[in-house]
């Protein structure tokens, strides 16, 4: 995960643009906010769609828990908190703790590429759309080792890059509002640490229709909060050239 930053600080290097890279900025302050809660609320609207339309099923017995802890012979009490306690870490603290691996894709993706897209003069949507296909892609090898979408392995790729793609668009929204990495790598975290988690609670899910936010149910939610933001003008960001968004843009 840190190849696609430290490709991007070399190139900047040799660029003279170290100081282009907003790995040295807070940017604003409330988009922290943003980074710890919209992910987390994402994956429970998307799993509350599943359990809605009959798309998964409630896990009340953690068998993928139990599973794991057979051998400890756990009771239902325990992995019933356990199960409790992981998510709450994963959403409280989960996304600082990732937020430190995932901060090398970021630098790669949202803090080089996608300003520089803009630069070379693609609108703001098409820059997003681009930087998100070519890091989706970027997970090819990935998915072919099974890693993600295990038993449809050729059907994930077009999958996972329209996943990429929609929330793709989301980290670039926060990366040029925010005007830093940091926010981006914190909200890439929360997925990485909340999805894991929450997926312990459900069990009778096809991943590629339901469940994450890589099915289809997962791409109605994020699209349509990437609809959100281009109805309330979030998007496109008024970006100013320098990864923060002018003062008169809309929070």
């Amino acid at each position: 995960m840190y190849f696609p930053g430290i490709a991007a600080l070399i190139v900047r290097y040799f660029d003279r643009d170290l100081n282009g890279t907003t790995l040295g900025r807070l940017g604003i302050e409330r988009y922290y906010v943003w980074a710890w809660i919209l992910f987390p609320s994402l994956i429970a609207a998307t799993m509350a769609i599943d359990l809605f339309a009959g798309g998964a099923r409630v896990d009340w017995s953690l068998q993928q828990l139990h599973s794991i802890h057979v051998y400890n012979q756990s009771s239902l009490h325990f992995l019933r908190q356990f199960a409790i306690t992981q998510l709450l870490f994963a959403v409280l603290f989960g996304p600082m703790i990732h937020g430190f691996t995932t901060i090398g894709e970021e630098l790669g993706w949202r803090d080089f590429l996608l300003p520089r897209l803009i630069r070379a003069g693609l609108d703001q949507r098409t820059a997003l759309c681009a930087t998100g296909a070519v890091w989706g892609l970027w997970h090819v090898p990935v998915i072919l080792l099974g890693l993600e979408y295990v038993s449809r392995p050729y059907l994930g790729i077009p999958m996972f890059t329209t996943y990429a793609i929609l929330v793709g668009i989301i980290l670039g929204w926060l990366q040029l509002a925010s005007g830093s990495v940091w926010v981006t790598a914190f909200a890439h975290g929360s997925i990485n640490a909340v999805q894991r988690a929450a997926l312990v609670l459900i069990v009778g899910y096809n991943p590629i229709l339901s469940g994450t936010l890589g099915s289809l149910t997962g791409w109605f939610v994020l699209g349509a909060f990437v609809a959100w933001l281009g109805v309330t003008n979030r998007l496109p960001v008024r970006y100013n050239g320098s990864g923060a968004k002018s003062e008169t843009s809309r929070g």
